[in-house]
């Protein structure tokens, strides 16, 4: 009798056990609410630097998006987009980020500035700082890091890991922000980034779909792109489009075909891959259609901007408004078709070969999402954008 009662025991205890590990190391979103006055909030709210986010269970969360343990193509993509270098920061055991409750990392324009903070597990941050001891490990147990030249201090705060770049403020944690409702992740922007405006931001998960909006805003339904382009219809300074092809509906040379609508007394904005155009020595084409003035990278691409120049015009509803809505397999096989057509070339250095490269690597993270929509309202007090779950 004693032996089944140890038996069973030993089963709760394993049960227990494995319901532990599932719940807080294995993949999964799992949101949570931002502590007041705590380091890692401060880092979200550092007022010195423009690029700030924080993320829940960062080690869980990533994971579980993107339907693997990695983590190394958030950064790599991030990096290439904005143009700053990566930090390769250590991995903890089997976790390519820290097992932790939440972590936030902010940083300059250039990259060269940067605070970093992850409140850690408290039997990990135990068994990391030691680990950096045995191993002499300054990124574990603490100390000065030089990578690429760049030089970073690595401390303790109880469990709450701390990197920043050598000489840079730490924030008060009483200047901390704090978030009354769950969120899976939060950004801070000192300036616009791409088209989104300064702000703050949050990203929670809306049914199989996740949400990206203003901090404050109440969630509503956005309007689903159009397959096979990427299209964005512009209200904020006069009415302005621009779409970029799938390579089944054209390409040039390895380089996607573009369109570039206005309104008059609008002007056509500048292509997006005009520079490339330019280099390869492409010719544009250009047509009035009453009060619409198309550029576009070519003939066929012309045609197909006839046909979209339509959708452009009824997009936005409201002058100050912006509508960005994007086929992400377009996105994805723009990007590979850039990557074969051009290897070897070299072109790497372009900004819009960084960008397209640096979505292609955040994609590659979000296999399960097929579509991505924003909507820029309130002359840029309203933003809310979704990422779209494959059917």
């Amino acid at each position: 009798m004693l032996s089944v009662k140890k038996a069973a025991l030993v089963a709760l205890l394993i049960l227990l056990g494995a319901g532990h590990v599932a719940y807080w190391y294995v993949p999964r979103e799992h949101a949570a609410t931002l502590a007041a006055e705590n380091e890692v909030g401060a880092v979200l709210a550092h007022d010195d630097l423009p690029l700030r986010v924080w993320f829940a269970y960062p080690h869980q969360n990533l994971a579980f998006v993107a339907g693997s343990e990695g983590g190394e193509r958030w950064r790599e993509g991030l990096a290439e987009m904005l143009g700053v270098p990566t930090v390769e920061l250590p991995a903890f055991g089997p976790f390519a980020l820290p097992p932790a409750n939440e972590m936030a990392v902010a940083t300059d324009f250039s990259g060269d500035r940067m605070v970093a903070a992850a409140r850690v597990y408290p039997g990990v941050a135990l068994f990391a700082r030691a680990a950096g001891m045995l191993a002499d490990n300054p990124w574990l147990s603490g100390g000065e890091v030089v990578q690429a030249g760049r030089r970073f201090e690595v401390t303790w705060e109880g469990r709450t890991w701390i990197v920043r770049s050598q000489g840079e403020r730490w924030p008060e944690p009483e200047r901390a922000a704090t978030g009354a409702d769950p969120a899976l992740a939060r950004f801070g922007f000192g300036r616009p980034v791409g088209p989104m405006p300064a702000g703050a931001y949050k990203i929670r998960r809306n049914g199989e779909h996740l949400d990206l909006m203003s901090d404050g805003l109440a969630p509503r339904d956005v309007r689903r792109p159009e397959a096979g382009v990427l299209l964005l219809a512009d209200h904020r300074d006069g009415l302005r489009g621009m779409a970029v092809l799938g390579p089944g509906e054209g390409s040039l040379r390895g380089v996607p075909s573009a369109i570039s609508f206005a309104l008059s007394p609008a002007k056509p904005a500048e292509l997006p891959f005009e520079r490339l155009y330019d280099l390869l020595g492409i010719d544009r084409q250009a047509v009035s259609d009453g009060n619409w003035e198309v550029v576009a990278s070519d003939e066929a691409a012309l045609e197909r901007g006839l046909q979209l120049q339509r959708t452009v015009s009824r997009s936005p509803p409201n002058p100050g408004d912006l509508v960005v809505t994007a086929d992400l397999d377009v996105v994805r096989a723009a990007t590979d078709e850039l990557e074969a057509q051009l290897e070897g070339v070299p072109l790497r250095g372009l900004k819009e070969l960084r960008q397209w490269r640096g979505a292609a690597m955040i994609l590659s993270e979000l296999g399960a999402y097929d579509a991505w929509s924003l909507e820029m309202t309130a002359g840029g007090r309203e933003v809310r954008s979704r990422l779209w779950r494959a059917p």
